[in-house]
């Protein structure tokens, strides 16, 4: 039974705003597909991350009350009802490597237990948004340590985030796991949702790494942020001290920029 779910359910059904990020983590921890269910909503903003939610198919709206009461409908059996690709598998892994070694799998069963082919404990983490950058992984380390204000060394577990597949919950103990987490991710809308989804469930410090003339890159970037855009960069901005700065530089120039432009510059 997932009482906070049951919670933000009672009030949309009375009408009321629901924090929507509250909302989707939510729906996250119990095992279904919130960009699936998110696709299912209609919204309407009343302020800051607060909506009137409601939903185009009564179903979807059933079947999270169900799941709310009483979570027993599994992958599995969702799959007998072609719905599987509503629900998290049971399973996952994560690409890994150290320094400029061969890339190897850390795998995850269903209750987060991670087994990884290297005995090696690391203090600090390092997550890379896109897979170029990850497996360009001497040209991404030399862009980080000359343009931004990182230090790189052995004790650095470096994972490939695959977006946010990151922040799947059975992930949460790996993740935990590390005194510091440092974000290598597009200086985008999606960038930012993975770093606050992903601060949210480190106990260490967390870092989102900008180049030292991010606002000069970003001035450079023909293509500007839509009005939404701009909405959730002002609101994170104002709501996640750690994403603080580069909020206001991206909400200034109006502008995002993806991270595999970094390793390929001239």
């Amino acid at each position: 039974m997932s009482k906070q779910l049951s919670s933000i359910l009672e009030k949309i059904d009375d009408g009321k705003a629901v924090n929507l990020q509250t909302f989707l983590k939510t729906i996250e921890r119990v095992g279904l597909n919130a960009i699936d269910i998110k696709n299912s909503l209609l919204l309407e903003r009343f302020k800051g991350d607060l909506y009137y939610v409601s939903f185009k198919e009564p179903v979807i709206c059933e079947q999270l009350h169900k799941v709310a009461l009483n979570k027993t409908e599994t992958h599995i059996s969702a799959a007998r009802q072609n719905n599987s690709h509503s629900y998290r598998v049971d399973y996952s892994f994560l690409l890994a490597r150290n320094q400029n070694n061969h890339p190897y799998v850390i795998t995850f069963d269903e209750d987060g237990q991670y087994f990884s082919p290297r005995n090696n404990t690391y203090s600090k983490l390092l997550v890379i948004e896109n897979l170029s950058c990850f497996m360009n992984i001497e040209k991404s380390i030399k862009f980080l340590q000359s343009n931004c204000d990182y230090s790189h060394d052995s004790d650095t577990c470096i994972v490939f985030g695959a977006g946010n597949q990151i922040n799947n919950e059975l992930h949460e103990k790996f993740l935990k796991s590390f005194l510091q987490v440092d974000l290598f991710l597009d200086i985008d809308v999606g960038g930012l949702i993975i770093a606050k989804t992903l601060a949210s469930t480190c106990q260490s410090s967390v870092r989102f790494m900008t180049p030292l003339n991010i606002e000069e890159r970003l001035k450079n970037v023909e293509i500007g942020l839509d009005e939404k855009q701009r909405e959730y960069v002002f609101s994170t901005g104002n709501n996640t001290p750690f994403l603080t700065q580069i909020c206001s530089i991206m909400h200034k120039t109006n502008r995002s920029i993806e991270q595999q432009s970094f390793i390929y510059e001239r």
